[in-house]
Formats: structure tokens, sequence, C-alpha cells
């Protein structure tokens, strides 16, 4: 092998290593970028989920319903979505309400906050 060849293979080989890092860094960026936009989503998806949960509560409570009743608010009918407002606390304790999200009879996120006539 002659030296120019080697120089070629050398010259080849560290080309080849550059487009390799540009690459991991390019793919790095790209991930960092989908993961910021994911985050972005699920952090406004959860806040949107608060305030139906509060706008839930606060319809319930001007609606003034029985101490103990449970009231079912459908979100949306085709993904089987709904929030139950429930009443809780007993004459010892203040009255709150409490939201649960449900999706497919299975519950998520749940707020509670105290009655406002007991705040």
């Amino acid at each position: 092998m002659n030296h120019r060849s080697l120089r070629i293979r050398r010259t080849g080989s560290v080309g080849l290593m550059l487009v390799l890092m540009l690459a991991l860094l390019v793919g790095t960026f790209a991930v960092s970028v989908a993961r910021r936009a994911s985050n972005e989503r699920h952090h406004v998806l959860h806040h949107q989920s608060i305030m139906a949960l509060q706008s839930a509560i606060e319809a319930v409570e001007q609606s003034g319903p029985d101490s103990d009743a449970k009231v079912r608010l459908p979100l949306d009918q085709d993904s089987n979505r709904w929030i139950m407002v429930e009443s809780i606390g007993g004459p010892e304790t203040k009255r709150q309400y409490q939201a649960t999200l449900y999706h497919n009879d299975q519950p998520s996120l749940s707020i509670q906050r105290l009655a406002r006539s007991d705040s």
C-alpha cells in the first residue's frame, strides 16, 4: 500500500466520522424538539382537563344538588368520556366537591374544592 492510498483512506475515515457525528447531533436535536413538543401538548391537555373539572364543580354547585348526590356530566359521547361530581365531607368537616374525569369507566384526573357556601 502506498503513502497516497493510506492518506485517502484516513481522509475518508475522518469524513465518515464527521458525517456520523453530525447525524448523531441532528438526531439528538430532533428527539429533543419532539420531546419538548410532546411535553407542551401534555401540559395543555392537563390544563384543559383541570379547567373542565373546575367548570363541572361550578355547574353542579350552582344547581344546588342534594348533599349526597353524584352528578355525571358527559364530555364526549363518542369517546365515552365524562365527569363525575360529588359532594364529600360530613357535618364535622367543611363540605367539598370532588370532580373526577372518567374515560371508558376508568377514573383519571380528580380535583377537590371547598363548597363556596362553606369557604
